[in-house]
């Protein structure tokens, strides 16, 4: 490509006409701004009010003492000294930052993107960026530093530029996506958002870190009780004005969050100005499927690098799996955006709003669908310039492998050729149960989980019409199934107040409900949704009955060797699913007996006994491994030898839990896991491979009459072992209870107790340390 090629070759289309004042802030974005300015201040005063309060009192009370004041002067003293150090110390913070951010690039190197850039600058009113950043993200972002000084004067922002983002984009998108970061860059309210993340990360100094002073509290408050009281008082008060600030500085990020989603329609209407209402919306559509394809390309590329080779184009393994998925999904659209109408565009939305969402009180970014209602409130048609955001560089292969070559800099293997890299992702997905005739039955579903053993994943060897196995009606009802766990799953986090209707209103299926009636609408939603589910695994089951027949009438046992591989398949997959519940049980008890900072003797023999639980598990995968035997075929698949031989370790090594060891426990399980999880989930593939082809290879034999020749051995796997069928999923705790909840503020009942109590604790500190003649004013005005 030209690299002096004219920008306007590739600068996106605006519209021709903009609404007189469709930026300009709205009456909603002022009050939020305001409201997080008194809020930050209102912490601010009450901090530094606080803060030279007791050290004005410590001062005074000292001074006291060399003029002859006694003991009770000496304890005031010492204690508004200690609590003036506590706030002190808040104001020194160390901000933890990324250093790595990214690959940069400048108007020399990339000129026509550089163009590209400022002219959308220009257009949109904003400022051109200090610096420009690639990364490998599916993202774009404005970043800046933060010191003392950009506390008080404003900062140079910087671009970032993912080009997982660039890969599926078009250039209208790519504009529209860069226009909306321009308008964060004009926007001066992100000064406020500055200013709360200081007031942040001194609250966190004061609330979360503990340090040699609280030490010292300890140490005080465990000696002699004539000097213990003490420290039991100053302990007490320090834990009230951590809640205090706690509580000022929710509301503060409360208020800072509710800023940011206004600022985000702000930024948004900017893109709108300058690329029209859709371009922007098409962009978000294919934001989901780019981030599937580059999570999926990230362990792709990761089995490269243990193979001891790297791509050169990170990039080109993302397209290939967009490219793949759309294959196996037998969706051409897939990743894609749904065509614009060519009439009543103004009236098309492409997003949808779910039953419920997340409380969005603590979110930054509004949901889709109220982004596009912001977009297309008012509609601004413009064209579309569907070629790819690769256009706006000047050497697209150049950079796209500059940029691997930055992210991969410290991995010295030999790089692939392209031709390499694709056959390596075909490679990666040229699984059985990813072609498409199975309508992707077998993709993101368990085949076993309703089945206690083998056998009645298997049923009864019944033949059927072979053209009927796999009907074009499964899609549907893959579908069908999706949609009822998705709805069954909102309607019971709106019971359990996790999240709120998106408009206050809760819907069901058309209709309009009350809260009181959400118990009805779950039980229809988890009936309907068992009744599909048990459809389905009775398709699964038919499958493997009619194969299972087609084997017995062929000669070689066939027979014998299917139901071997459902064993293997059966045992994997249940251990697996065994071990990672386990492990999301005992993180789930980890996050409540913690929640409060402190663990007790009762919580903390509940974390072993899960602990216990997850060993257990584990235990039995290495101790029954010997009585695992898999046929060649599968340890082919596997590359190994045996299935012993697929763990990295010789014998399970990590020692049974107790309450004395659990802290070094855990330091070690998340690694016990991987090790045991791994070949699991390997060896799972594996044997559903085998199976379908197995399967599919009986089949063609039976109705072309062919000699499938003789079996392999059949695998074996252990007689007894611990299964997870569906619906037996360990209970998660979802409410902490009351003190825990008084302790760390959760809800607002709590919230409000805890901030009165730990209110009135710092006043009464405050009032003791006045002087006397003050507390008798005082006493006698409340009198």
């Amino acid at each position: 490509m030209d690299a002096s090629a004219s920008t306007d070759s590739v600068y996106g289309p605006s519209p021709n006409k903009v609404p007189k004042g469709l930026t300009d802030p709205t009456s909603k974005y002022k009050l939020h701004a305001w409201l997080a300015m008194g809020g930050l201040m209102l912490f601010a005063v009450l901090y530094v009010g606080l803060a030279v309060w007791f050290g004005y009192s410590s001062y005074r009370l000292f001074v006291a003492m060399g003029n002859g004041g006694g003991m009770i002067e000496l304890i005031e003293a010492f204690g508004s000294a200690v609590i003036a150090v506590f706030l002190v110390k808040g104001l020194f913070f160390h901000k933890r930052s990324d250093t790595d951010t990214g690959f940069e690039v400048t108007a020399l190197s990339e000129p026509r993107l550089f163009d590209f850039i400022n002219r959308i600058a220009d257009e949109t009113g904003a400022p051109r960026p200090h610096k420009v950043f690639l990364s490998a993200n599916v993202n774009a972002c404005v970043f800046y530093d933060l010191t003392l000084l950009n506390f008080l004067f404003p900062t140079r922002k910087n671009l970032e530029i993912g080009l997982g983002l660039v890969n599926v984009l078009t250039i209208s998108e790519f504009k529209a996506v860069l226009s909306h970061e321009f308008g964060h860059f004009a926007q001066r309210s992100m000064a406020v958002g500055r200013w709360v993340y200081t007031a942040q990360q001194v609250a966190n100094q004061l609330i979360y870190h503990r340090d040699a002073l609280d030490s010292f509290l300890n140490v005080l408050s465990s000696i002699d009780i004539r000097i213990a009281w003490i420290g039991w008082i100053l302990r007490l008060i320090v834990w009230a004005l951590r809640s205090v600030l706690d509580s000022l500085l929710s509301l503060v990020l409360l208020a800072e969050r509710a800023l940011s989603r206004e600022m985000e329609f702000q930024a948004d209407l900017v893109a709108v100005s300058a690329s029209g209402s859709d371009a922007l919306i098409h962009g978000l559509f294919r934001l989901p499927a780019a981030d599937q394809a580059w999570d999926e390309a990230k362990g792709i590329i990761g089995e490269q690098l243990e193979n001891k080779s790297k791509p050169s184009d990170v990039f080109t393994v993302q397209s290939r799996i967009l490219e793949l998925k759309r294959h196996i999904l037998d969706d051409p659209d897939f990743g894609g955006v749904p065509p614009l109408p060519t009439a009543n565009a103004d009236q098309h939305r492409i997003f949808n709003a779910d039953i419920a969402q997340p409380p969005q009180m603590w979110a930054t970014h509004p949901q889709s669908h109220l982004r596009e209602e912001n977009a297309k409130r008012i509609y601004v048609p413009a064209a579309l310039d569907n070629r790819s955001a690769w256009e706006c560089f000047a050497n697209p292969d150049d950079i796209r492998r500059r940029v691997t070559a930055y992210i991969l800099s410290e991995i010295e293997h030999p790089e692939q050729s392209p031709e390499e890299t694709i056959a390596a992702v075909d490679k990666a997905y040229d699984k059985e149960f990813y072609n498409p005739v199975y309508r992707g039955i077998y993709l993101g579903r368990s085949i076993c989980d309703h089945a206690s053993t083998a056998a009645e994943m298997m049923g009864q060897p019944t033949p059927c019409d072979s053209s009927e196995l796999y009907p074009e009606s499964l899609v549907d009802e893959l579908e069908r199934l999706r949609n009822l766990a998705k709805e069954k799953g909102m309607l019971e986090a709106l019971r359990d107040r996790q999240f709120e209707s998106a408009d206050g209103i809760i819907r069901f299926r058309g209709e309009i409900i009350k809260r009181s009636g959400l118990g009805e609408a779950i039980e229809t939603s988890a009936k309907d949704f068992e009744t599909s589910r048990q459809k389905l695994y009775l398709h699964d089951q038919r499958c493997r009955g009619h194969h299972l027949a087609i084997a017995a009438s062929l000669p070689g046992g066939w027979d014998t060797y299917l139901r071997g591989l459902v064993g293997v398949l059966h045992f994997a997959d249940h251990k697996y699913r065994d071990i990672l519940d386990a492990f999301r049980k005992l993180n789930n008890t980890f996050a409540v007996v913690i929640a409060d900072g402190n663990i007790s003797k009762g919580e903390l023999r509940r974390l072993v006994g899960d602990a216990v639980d997850l060993h257990q598990g584990l235990a039995e995968v290495f101790r029954t491994w010997s009585d695992v035997v898999l046929d060649r075929n599968l340890l082919e698949r596997l590359g190994a030898e045996s299935w012993t031989t697929c763990f990295p370790c010789d014998r399970f090594g990590l020692a049974m839990p107790y309450e004395e060891t659990i802290g070094d426990w855990f330091q070690s399980i998340e690694a016990w896991i991987g090790l045991a999880c791994e070949p699991l989930g390997r060896l799972r593939d594996a044997a559903l491979e085998e199976l379908l082809k197995t399967e599919a290879m009986l089949a063609k034999a039976h109705t072309e009459s062919l000699d499938p020749g003789v079996a392999p051995p059949p695998c074996r796997v252990p007689a007894k072992f611990r299964t997870l069928l569906h619906g037996k999923e360990r209970s998660l705790q979802q409410k902490l209870n009351l003190w825990d909840s008084f302790q760390t503020a959760s809800g607002i009942g709590p919230a409000s107790a805890r901030f009165l109590v730990a209110a009135s604790i710092v006043l009464t500190a405050v009032y003791l340390t006045l002087p006397a003649n003050w507390r008798e004013w005082l006493s006698g005005i409340l009198s």
